[in-house]
């Protein structure tokens, strides 16, 4: 069996070891989830125990739609109605917000470091208010998104100082609400400050409604990278819009953060999990999730709470602590840790070259250099297993009715040849989980996001001009004539390139060019292959004298 083969065998063979793997046998952690039509809201005061890391008291509840009830009643506060509200303008080093005085709302985020397809800033948010906050005092809830608050300024600029805050206040004869954010020019993290004098509140709910914004171009990937997820005692809970169709999350207990992401940002808030008393998640269509994260309210002091509106970036949500990198899709289970130490390492070559183009090419040649002395024994357990054909041929035929003789008598001819015919299949097999993990790592990498590097503006967007797929077809032609002199698989040397480049052609081009580089170091490891062989038959003559 030649080398093309084993290695489509391997391929194939791997990938449903994973995928039956992860269907049947891996399950995610979960607690006591119940889905159906009969359960309702009120399950959720159903509290089960259980022992973790910080022994936290939760239950979940995923609740249908149809039978979610509310038993609060809807009270809204005396304010002096205005048909126009007021827009706040913070600017940051990382991001351009903007913030409406109705219910002090952020209706848009700019993130400076990135661009859209059109080439100006991304607007990761939807022009419409999409934070909000509700208070609940006995039986009623009190929905502040109505309320016309008074701020402090119109304008925040951070370039000159590392933090600054906007405060919105209103009062009536009664009562009075404060509420604070605090921006800080190097995070994009807002710390939350908010405190209610002369009404009764028990709890705070933040919401956080309409999901991020993605462009239409990527709509497609979008609304598949589409999750909500949350921080369970320790354990990162995701959950996809697939599970979310079939209804609500409710999930009464502590947890330290909740929210919601897409490929390449996410929108969560963040607390002192002790104070937290849960979290809902509601599906709205493909691609839209709403969430709304419950604190308990202490009265007499300013309570906080922080939202994070920014890229899923590895590095800043490290710096966290926590579990924030879990939120990551690293793949299954089985390829996660090596996904993570992949993008490790091309963020320690970044470091020191500062260009990620540049870093792909390293990376493609730090772990062609890993595999290259398994990679060039798999070679040349392949060209000895060419030169063994004719000498298989004639066994075959000498014991083609006798099956037993003839495995017997190929082992024989293997170990006197000193040829193992399982070399070939190692390499393959060892090199399918990186490769799997690299994809996971290259398509959803954010530090790729709008970084050009040669013609190409943008290394998570496929090449404009398609020429690192087409140059990986040739060289994958090119390899595929060397390596398979065999007639028999001619088909193979045409058909292979030219699948692979229609499968790239809409890759993310950083992936493209690891591909090209490692394919481009594999011809390279085939060149040494044919020196060998001009070298062992020039030594043939001098051998039989």
């Amino acid at each position: 069996m030649d080398l093309n083969k084993r290695m489509l065998i391997a391929l194939v063979l791997i990938t449903v070891i994973l995928v039956v793997w992860q269907m049947f046998f891996f399950k995610a952690p979960t607690i006591n989830r119940i889905i159906g039509d009969s359960t309702k809201i009120s399950d959720t005061s159903k509290v089960a125990k259980t022992k973790e890391k910080d022994t936290v008291i939760r239950s979940r509840v995923v609740v249908s739609r149809k039978e979610k009830t509310v038993s609060t009643k809807v009270a809204k506060l005396p304010y002096k109605s205005t048909d126009n509200s007021d827009t706040i303008n913070i600017t940051t080093s990382l991001y351009r917000m903007q913030i409406i005085n109705h219910g002090a709302s952020i209706i848009n985020c700019y993130v400076n470091k990135y661009r859209s397809v059109k080439g100006d800033t991304l607007n990761i948010l939807k022009g419409i208010p999409q934070s909000g906050i509700t208070l609940y005092s006995g039986d009623y809830e009190i929905p502040l998104d109505s309320i016309s608050f008074n701020y402090n300024k119109k304008y925040i600029e951070l370039s000159d100082k590392k933090v600054d805050t906007l405060l919105f206040s209103w009062k009536n004869d009664t009562s009075n609400i404060l509420l604070g954010y605090v921006f800080n020019n190097k995070d994009y993290k807002i710390d939350i400050f908010y405190k209610v004098n002369g009404i009764d509140v028990d709890w705070v709910k933040f919401n956080f409604n309409n999901g991020l914004a993605y462009e239409e171009k990527y709509k497609k990937n979008e609304i598949h990278a589409t999750k909500a997820f949350a921080n369970l005692g320790g354990t990162v809970e995701k959950y996809s819009s697939k599970t979310l169709k079939k209804g609500d999350v409710s999930y009464v207990g502590h947890s330290s953060f909740a929210g919601i992401r897409n490929t390449y940002f996410t929108a969560m808030y963040i607390s002192d999990p002790k104070d937290v008393k849960g979290f809902d998640i509601h599906f709205v269509n493909d691609g839209i999730l709403n969430f709304s994260f419950d604190k308990d309210y202490i009265h007499d002091t300013l309570n906080t709470v922080s939202l994070y509106i920014g890229p899923l970036d590895y590095t800043i949500l490290k710096s966290y602590g926590g579990q924030f990198t879990d939120i990551f899709d690293w793949g299954w289970k089985i390829i996660a840790p090596i996904s993570k130490l992949i993008l490790n390492v091309m963020l320690f070559i970044q470091r020191f070259v500062h260009n990620y183009g540049i870093t792909i090419i390293i990376l493609a040649v730090f772990l062609f250099l890993i595999f290259f002395p398994l990679t060039l024994s798999s070679f040349r357990s392949a060209r000895k297993m060419q030169e063994l054909q004719p000498a298989l041929k004639e066994l075959q035929e000498k014991y083609k009715n006798n099956a037993q003789k003839l495995n017997q008598a190929t082992m024989e001819l293997y170990k006197e040849k000193g040829v193992n015919p399982f070399t070939g299949c190692l390499p393959i097999l060892l090199q399918t989980p990186v490769f799997f993990a690299l994809y996971q790592v290259l398509k959803s990498t954010i530090e790729l996001k709008s970084v050009s590097f040669l013609w190409m503006k943008d290394l998570t967007a496929a090449d404009p001009y398609y020429i690192l797929p087409i140059l990986m077809g040739i060289s994958m032609f090119i390899q595929q004539k060397f390596s398979n002199p065999d007639p028999k698989q001619k088909y193979m040397t045409y058909f292979m390139p030219i699948f692979m480049v229609f499968i790239f052609l809409n890759f993310p081009a950083g992936l493209s060019l690891y591909y090209l580089i490692y394919n481009l170091l594999s011809l390279l490891q085939l060149y040494i292959i044919h020196l060998e062989v001009i070298n062992e038959k020039k030594s043939k003559p001098d051998e039989s004298k």
